[in-house]
């Protein structure tokens, strides 16, 4: 009779079989710091799947006691779907899941040792903003507000706010640093300038950093009273329960001997991703053994820019702090032909200096028995040039592989949205798979303009822009006319002429929070709007 508490030695023998020899070597490495440098396409999931069978199979180790972390909600459901395959129901008993997902999880079980946020919330973007809109208001922080555009910092503060959470950094830690930096500047001979009329005075590049350090000290202001009102709301942010679950291992002994205690081998796939709080939680976690089980998967090739606070120095620390750490390369990509593969390297070269980091710059190999062809740059006069070619040329490999996928990828978002709405008018059917900034977007704008209409109706600049850009049905010559008009400061029965603003205004008191989004968008004429637009439904998705 098989063993319920062990995988499905069929299929793991079987998926086994299929490993190359430094794939096999990964799965068969369950002891000790594993550090497996792995480019895409070289079969990572199937790799971590197979080792946690593997665990189960050679140790007396429950599956609750195997802790897989991965970067996406999508990496979990993968992970999870291919271990379903090697044991089963099981599956389920080992805890996969993204960073936050685990910081969540471990806050939600323990919760006697987070009593301080059990009653907060994870505030929305437009909370954030709004918090921070209400803090520079107050002069104080007039410097960060320009005259004419006073909302042109925010979305900066929202992101530097997000990088020092990320890089573990309080508000003091940040003034802390900007102090020093301040010090070592005026102190420092090189700021001092040796010729002409500023002689013996500080340099224009010196003055030009102090300045820099002081909007720092401002943005430590500012962060710090974030902060403090985010807390008296009883509201989180994204990255709160990060930095959170973090200051609690540093602080509650018991709390991390819990946790230590409870997992006896820990898996982190896409590492190269991980920013510093990240990482400190992966050490301090596996600090409980002299020798932790800790296996470790990234591409360093993908951590050389700074992405969401990942760096490079993330991936290495962990080989720093463990020694011994067995080193594995995956070097056969499964994925794409060897013209791609080398391409993609010799580009990748250029972000290194001279002999840094040698032992991780791993050439990729082939896997497939793929004809190999030299990869086609195609420049244009203009755009227009590039658009037939694009168009022709996925019409050409519709025809030629009907059942293939076709990626499209650009380099900013504002080229994706060109590129949907060349697609679609060319009748190509076309998907975006990315997040929409509703904030940014012309017609997320526009709602929200609509909304800051609706709740202060003495801006009828806000007004002026939904009617621009289309809603209430209005052309762009009847729209001109009555902005003409508000501006001019004649008097406008504006609920005769915009009966849909009439609805929403009647409605305002009677509906819910949805019912009014909803209400307001179909009045206004948004929904219309939507649709025209080939991310549109994004937005809107973004706004319910």
């Amino acid at each position: 009779m098989p063993n319920p508490k062990r995988p499905d030695e069929a299929a793991f023998k079987e998926e086994y079989a299929s490993l190359n020899a430094a794939q096999k070597k990964a799965v068969d490495s369950i002891e000790g710091p594993v550090m497996v440098i792995a480019g895409p396409g070289t079969g990572k999931t199937t790799i971590l799947a197979l080792r946690i069978a593997n665990i189960l199979r050679l140790t007396d180790t429950p599956p609750s006691g195997i802790l897989a972390i991965t970067y996406t909600d999508a990496g979990v459901k993968a992970m999870r779907k291919k271990l379903a395959h090697l044991i089963g129901t099981r599956a389920h008993e080992v805890h996969i899941h993204t960073f936050h997902g685990f910081a969540a999880a471990m806050m939600a079980e323990y919760q006697d040792h987070f009593l301080h946020v059990t009653d907060r919330r994870t505030m929305t973007d437009v909370e954030q903003e709004s918090i921070l809109r209400e803090l520079i208001a107050t002069p104080a922080y007039r410097e960060l507000r320009p005259s004419g555009k006073p909302d042109a910092y925010i979305g900066a503060l929202i992101r530097a706010i997000s990088d020092a959470k990320r890089d573990a950094l309080l508000s003091e830690d940040v003034r802390t640093f900007a102090r020093a930096e301040m010090g070592r500047i005026k102190s420092d001979e090189d700021s001092i300038s040796t010729r002409g009329k500023t002689k013996g005075q500080l340099k224009a590049s010196a003055e030009e950093s102090l300045k820099k350090c002081e909007r720092t000290l401002l943005f430590a202001d500012v962060y710090a009273e974030y902060e403090e009102r985010k807390t008296a709301n009883l509201l989180m942010d994204f990255n709160d329960l990060i930095i959170e679950f973090l200051t609690a291992l540093k602080t509650d002994e018991l709390l991390l001997r819990l946790i230590q205690e409870r997992f006896l081998y820990i898996l982190v796939d896409e590492h190269q991703d991980t920013n510093d709080a990240q990482n400190f939680i992966v050490e301090m976690l596996a600090d409980f053994f002299d020798t932790p089980n800790v296996f470790i998967v990234g591409d360093e090739k993908q951590a050389i820019y700074r992405f969401q606070g990942a760096s490079v120095e993330n991936f290495l620390s962990l080989q720093k702090r463990w020694p011994n750490m067995e080193v594995i390369s995956l070097e056969t990509n499964y994925r794409s032909h060897q013209d791609i593969l080398d391409a993609a390297f010799s580009m990748i070269e250029n972000n290194y200096d001279e002999g840094e980091h040698q032992e991780l710059r791993v050439p990729l190999v082939a896997g497939r028995d793929e004809k190999r062809r030299p990869i086609d740059i195609v420049t244009g006069e203009n755009t227009a040039a590039i658009e037939k070619y694009l168009i022709d040329e996925i019409r050409a490999l519709e025809k030629r592989e009907p059942k293939a996928s076709i990626a499209v990828i650009t380099r900013r978002n504002r080229e994706l949205e060109r590129v949907l709405r060349v697609l679609e008018s060319a009748g190509i059917a076309v998907s975006s798979e990315r997040s929409v900034d509703i904030f940014t977007h012309p017609i997320g704008a526009a709602f929200f303009d609509l909304l800051e209409y609706l709740f202060d109706p003495t801006r009828v600049d806000a007004l002026s822009r939904t009617m621009i850009v289309g809603l209430f049905g209005l052309s762009l010559e009847e729209a001109a006319e009555y902005v003409r008009h508000l501006r001019s400061g004649k008097p406008v029965d504006l609920e005769k002429k915009l009966p849909g603003l009439a609805h929403i205004r009647s409605e305002l008191s009677s509906d819910g929070a949805v019912g009014f989004i909803v209400n307001a968008c179909r009045h206004s004429g948004f929904l219309k709007l939507v649709a025209k637009d080939a991310t549109g439904i994004s937005v809107w998705r973004g706004i319910i």
